[in-house]
């Protein structure tokens, strides 16, 4: 899954903020504050059929 890649590429000296998990919403979420100061917000959505 794209998502997962993208947000642990990111990850290496970053905060993280909220780790990627399922949300209410049904997509994957996660955001983080990368080594140079910018903020990330990485969002997945699953599938509707």
């Amino acid at each position: 899954m794209d998502a997962v890649a993208y947000l642990e590429a990111l990850q290496e000296g970053a905060t993280i903020t909220m780790s990627l998990e399922k949300t209410f919403w049904n997509a994957l979420f996660g955001m983080l504050i990368d080594k140079f100061g910018i903020a990330w917000m990485v969002n997945y959505d699953f599938s509707q059929e």
